[in-house]
């Protein structure tokens, strides 16, 4: 709450290099974030030899600190106002800091990712779904070359034209039974997320789903396409997709893009008028008392 209010709050966390990611870590580390905690993530083994502590707490502003060297007990704390301690805790902070990662980046470390989903994974994938943009009045077929890199990032390039569209992450930690891949495009910075599901992983071709935003609006977009290890000809490609786009691809319109802003304007008039009621009976009330 004290950072949702201002206060500016950064923390790394430290762990060793065998720590597994859980989803309580996922779940505590996400909800510092959304309340506005500046979080990173350090590798004990990589800053040991940077500092004298990696346990401890400050604030400069007050003047006080917290910490436990590192030999010391781990339930030994000592407390301490002598500004030189806090000078030399923030000093260790920052080297500390050069050292960490933020939470995407360690997820994607190799020895946090699922080693069977990534290996299964990692290579050249050819992609292929219908997105929102027409050619010569068709719907078009998207043709991507996917790159999943042994530490889980991922680049999408347009095989067309060899342009950089996408650039992520595999996160193969959260969910036993599906991994995903969130990812930014590279030029409207939009998220994508492309949803893979585990027990398909292991075949050639496998199918895939992705949300996105709709090209040159912003608009929603879900879509269901193929992943395949080896490049497919058009014929196979328009076979399995289908001919029918609606069947693989679900748009959010302008009506109903309309009809939500519409609503929003309801409620918020339903508010205002509970809120006028309100301050009116309470003057009533205060200048007629029983």
């Amino acid at each position: 709450q004290l950072a949702k209010n201002g206060l500016t709050i950064n923390r790394i966390i430290v762990v060793t290099r065998e720590y597994k990611v859980t989803k309580s870590f996922n779940r505590t580390i996400q909800d510092m974030i959304e309340n506005g905690i500046n979080i990173r993530i350090a590798i004990k083994e990589e800053i040991e030899d940077l500092t004298g502590s990696y346990d401890f707490i400050y604030n400069k502003e007050v003047g006080v600190a917290a910490y436990r060297n590192i030999q010391e007990r781990k339930c030994y704390f000592k407390v301490s106002k002598d500004l030189d301690k806090i000078k030399n805790l923030s000093n260790y902070f920052e080297r500390i800091k050069e050292k960490s990662y933020t939470l995407e980046e360690f997820l994607a470390k190799p020895y946090n990712q699922n080693n069977k989903i990534l290996n299964s994974l990692q290579g050249n994938w050819y992609w292929y779904f219908y997105g929102s943009m027409k050619e010569d009045n068709k719907i078009k077929i998207w043709n991507i070359l996917v790159t999943i890199k042994v530490n889980g990032e991922v680049k999408c390039l347009d095989r067309r034209n060899n342009v950089l569209l996408l650039k992520g992450i595999l996160d193969s930690t959260f969910n036993e039974n599906q991994s995903f891949i969130k990812s930014t495009a590279n030029k409207s910075k939009n998220l994508s997320l492309i949803l893979l599901d585990n027990r398909e992983i292991h075949k050639q071709v496998f199918r895939v789903s992705m949300m996105d935003k709709q090209h040159g609006r912003q608009g929603n977009m879900a879509t269901f396409g193929i992943f395949s290890r080896v490049e497919l000809q058009e014929d196979d490609i328009q076979d399995a997709l289908g001919s029918n786009v609606d069947e693989t691809r679900l748009l959010d319109n302008q009506q109903l893009e309309d009809k939500v802003n519409q609503l929003d304007i309801n409620v918020k008039s339903k508010n205002l008028k509970r809120g006028v009621r309100g301050v009116v009976s309470q003057m009533f009330s205060r200048s007629h008392p029983s």
